[in-house]
């Protein structure tokens, strides 16, 4: 049996050495492996994965293969998991919600596919913040969780910048078809989309905090619980009046140092549409039919409450 040697710090006798070790002693080191990998198993009291078959499967998955040796072994849904499929499903909430992760997708990569607008728009970063270091927009993903919670910090930070870094697209080539949609981008970004970010950004920063704790090795069920109640308190304590009018008070402001205007009336007052099917029996349908007298009180309602509930 010959043995792996590192060529780094390579010395006469390490080949007599590799060579000189047996079956034998090759069958030892694995034997006590085993012996190890058991006491492991034999003293697990709980197992926690997503929900993929292959591993949360009740015949075959590897959790019914550990409890089969090891009945004190109980599988738990991992709660990080959890809490990350309620954040990917929650920006289907409302259409001004599925429109803003859109937006904001469309607009990363209107960025990062260019290394041209990319450098364009640190510079203008640099030319309105001297002081302040130029970030990047960066992606949004479902899988790698805390990219999620920072894409929209980012965004919302950067938003003054991009908006500044369209127009000037837009004014030097009005009539070329990739600026076509640089103009439809540049539209998109309102007064409904200034809200989204507000909102969205202090219920991310909350959960965030939750999936980075869950995520710790050294973490037993009990504490997993404790932090996502902890979450929960935490949202219920944003969903308030007060809350909310400094939510409506900073974008506002937002919206008057970008020369955004606010809405002139009430979106979709004027007109009655049919409920789509997948909205039918959510949060969203029981503010679909209210009519509202006042732009904050819109918000308040489809846009804040319905985040936050569904």
């Amino acid at each position: 049996m010959i043995g792996m040697v590192r060529w780094k710090g390579f010395q006469s006798q390490a080949l007599d050495i590799a060579l000189q070790t047996t079956n034998q002693e090759v069958q030892a080191g694995r034997d006590k492996e085993k012996q190890r990998n058991r006491e492991i198993l034999y003293d697990m009291r709980g197992q926690g994965y997503d929900g993929a078959a292959n591993i949360s499967g009740i015949y075959n998955g590897l959790q019914f293969r550990l409890q089969r040796r090891n009945p004190k072994a109980l599988y738990v849904h991992c709660q990080a998991h959890s809490l990350n499929l309620v954040l990917v499903e929650i920006k289907k909430s409302s259409i001004q919600f599925l429109t803003f992760f859109s937006l904001v997708e469309k607009l990363y990569a209107s960025i990062a596919n260019s290394s041209k607008r990319h450098a364009a728009l640190m510079e203008i970063q640099k030319a309105m913040y001297p002081e302040d270091r130029s970030l990047e927009p960066k992606k949004l993903s479902d899988t790698r969780w805390a990219y999620r919670e920072s894409a929209l910090r980012t965004m919302r930070k950067v938003i003054s910048a991009l908006k500044q870094f369209l127009e000037e697209i837009v004014q030097k080539y009005p009539l070329d078809a990739p600026e076509g949609e640089t103009l439809i981008l540049l539209q998109s970004i309102n007064f409904e989309f200034l809200v989204c970010p507000e909102i969205t950004t202090q219920v991310f920063q909350e959960t965030a905090y939750a999936s980075n704790a869950l995520q710790q090795k050294k973490f037993d069920l009990a504490a997993s619980y404790r932090i996502v109640d902890e979450v929960l308190q935490s949202l219920r304590e944003l969903r308030n009046d007060e809350k909310f009018q400094k939510i409506f008070t900073n974008t506002k402001e937002r919206a008057e140092s970008m020369a955004i205007d606010l809405a002139s009336g009430i979106p979709g007052q004027g007109r009655r549409r049919k409920m789509p099917e997948r909205y039918k029996y959510s949060a969203t349908s029981a503010t679909e039919d209210q009519q509202y007298q006042y732009l904050d009180e819109y918000y308040h309602m489809r846009i804040f409450y319905v985040f936050l509930d569904t």
